[in-house]
């Protein structure tokens, strides 16, 4: 059962929790509903925020979680969002994105080329498209540019193959971003690192 400080402090029950004092809080803290933090706070251990959270000042020491995949499927948990992952299977890695929820956001490196099959992302279902650009760098030509677009209607998947050495990418380096920002699209970023006769990695499937 949980212990709530306003069961024993009447103020806190009538009046709520404030204090214009900086804190240090440690350890595993919880924090649900709405809550604003102002001032200079330092929260260490194992942080847990659900409900809106608003910071009134900067915040500082923030770091992504960066994760390494070596397996061939990879399915995000909408609680993995703003996780980097680092493609690192040159055979082949399937992602599929969560349902849509405006504001996840997923990060993808390749770490290791691809050399057959491809690094594949694609959305969790036939009416969720991708809109948005990638840069390809021709790896082989000069570093010559072309950009490719998805077109939020057809647009499923985003594919980096090994096939036509590499055209449509996977070649180390490469990064993509996607951010969904409605509940049938995910906006779509990066530069990828091509060679061959650089074509578009959008796929319909």
């Amino acid at each position: 059962m949980a212990v709530n400080l306003e069961n024993y402090l009447p103020a806190l029950q009538y009046n709520g929790l404030n204090s214009a004092k900086s804190g240090t809080l440690s350890g595993t803290l919880t924090l649900s509903g709405s809550n604003t933090h102002s001032g200079n706070n330092t929260f260490s251990g194992s942080n847990s925020f659900t409900g809106a959270v608003s910071f009134t000042s900067t915040v500082a020491g923030a770091k992504p979680v960066v994760t390494n995949v070596t397996t061939a499927l990879l399915s995000p948990a909408a609680a993995a969002s703003g996780v980097i992952y680092t493609l690192n299977k040159a055979d082949g890695i399937t992602v599929t994105l969560p349902a849509p929820a405006v504001g996840l956001q997923y990060t993808f490196y390749v770490g290791t080329t691809i050399t057959s099959n491809s690094y594949k992302v694609i959305t969790d279902a036939g009416t969720t498209f991708l809109i948005g650009n990638v840069l390809s760098v021709d790896t082989d030509s000069s570093n010559a540019l072309a950009a490719f677009s998805g077109n939020g209607s057809t647009h499923v998947a985003l594919t980096q193959a090994a096939a036509s050495t590499n055209a449509t990418g996977g070649i180390a380096g490469s990064w993509t971003r996607f951010t969904c920002v409605s509940s049938t699209l995910w906006y779509v970023e990066g530069t990828i690192n091509a060679a061959g006769s650089p074509s578009t990695p959008f796929a319909t499937s």
